[in-house]
């Protein structure tokens, strides 16, 4: 084939997926997408995929952004995506998953869960304790206690 006719064919071909882009549906052209960062083993696809099945509409999930940190066997992949919820609406929220080897580690995963739930009770514990500490020194500064009930609910919303 000449360089003419090669030149007319890619010129063509990059034509027809113009239009193809065009005509095509954001929500198609999204799924391909998916489909082919699945295939190449995109770890956040692969961390939303775990996770749908605990979804009220796993297949409205869409992932929005990907972390991964890596650890010392393994990695931890904390994705960020929205889906709907049981009104239909669309809400976004954060999950991780743990990877070794490739493969989402399960039981490292539910692992990885329980440590985050217990550094967020470890997080409003401390603040508790602040905001106590906090009530106390009020109270024994004689503050009466419509002040330190209105003063402990501000700093535990700060």
């Amino acid at each position: 084939m000449s360089i003419k006719k090669t030149f007319y064919v890619v010129a063509g071909l990059a034509v027809l997926a113009g239009v193809i882009a065009l005509v095509m549906p954001q929500e198609r052209a999204d799924a391909i997408a998916t489909s082919f960062k699945r295939s190449t083993g995109d770890v956040g696809i692969l961390c939303l995929d775990y996770i749908r099945g605990k979804l009220k509409d796993p297949e409205s999930a869409k992932l929005l952004d990907t972390t991964v940190t890596k650890q010392a066997v393994d990695q931890k992949v904390t994705i960020r995506y929205k889906a709907k919820n049981s009104y239909g609406a669309y809400t976004t929220s954060e999950e991780s998953c743990v990877f070794a080897n490739g493969k989402i580690d399960e039981s490292g995963t539910k692992l990885s869960h329980t440590l985050d739930k217990l550094a967020k009770e470890a997080d409003k514990l401390e603040k508790e304790k602040v905001c106590l500490e906090e009530k106390m020194k009020n109270r024994r500064n004689g503050a009466d206690p419509v002040t330190l009930s209105a003063k402990f609910a501000a700093c535990m919303a700060e």
